[in-house]
């Protein structure tokens, strides 16, 4: 179950998940010839986080899904079960959003909501790309490692969703709550 901020129209939510689907795209593919792993860094990871938060979970799916979809077709290499894993991630990242008393669009979050963040940003990133890398390993792909494509960048992935997620998301409920109080 989406639940849109409260003050945004429909149209500024869908402009605003297109460009989290450009933003998660484009911030892919420029790091994507970084490292980590057999695989590449993904501080993008941080928009899933955000814009999941923010838009629920369906939307966090979308910008996942059609964002690596994006990086991909750029870099001129399609991997379908890696682009529903991005899709995975995104869909946990929004599963904040479901929590009893938690409205990013207003600025009602709890301490507690932190912590689930990161729980769901930690269990969307494991299963996520376990799943993806299991699935490669079964169809017999060259080079695959659980740990390689996996694990370590699942770990990598869950320190930018503490260190910088959460605290974009707690400086969002900041201002939010602010402007609420004013109206």
């Amino acid at each position: 179950m989406d639940m849109p901020p409260t003050r945004l129209s429909r149209n500024k939510k869908a402009v605003l998940i297109g460009l989290g689907i450009l933003w998660y795209g484009l911030f892919n593919y420029i790091t994507d010839y970084i490292p980590v792993g057999d695989s590449s860094l993904r501080p993008a990871v941080v928009i899933l986080t955000v814009f999941g938060a923010y838009f629920g979970p369906f939307s966090g799916f979308l910008i996942g899904l059609a964002g690596t979809f994006l990086s991909d077709l750029l870099s001129g290499q399609v991997w379908w079960i890696w682009i529903l894993a991005n899709g995975v991630i995104g869909l946990f990242s929004g599963f904040i959003s479901c929590h009893d008393g938690f409205d990013l669009g207003r600025g009602q979050v709890a301490p507690i909501h932190y912590v689930w963040l990161a729980i769901w940003g930690i269990a969307g990133n494991l299963l996520g790309l376990v799943m993806a890398a299991v699935v490669d390993l079964i169809s017999g792909t060259p080079g695959v490692t659980l740990m390689g494509w996996a694990i370590i960048p699942a770990v990598v992935n869950c320190f930018w969703i503490v260190s910088t997620g959460i605290p974009i998301v707690a400086l969002i409920a900041k201002r939010q709550k602010e402007a609420v109080e004013r109206e």
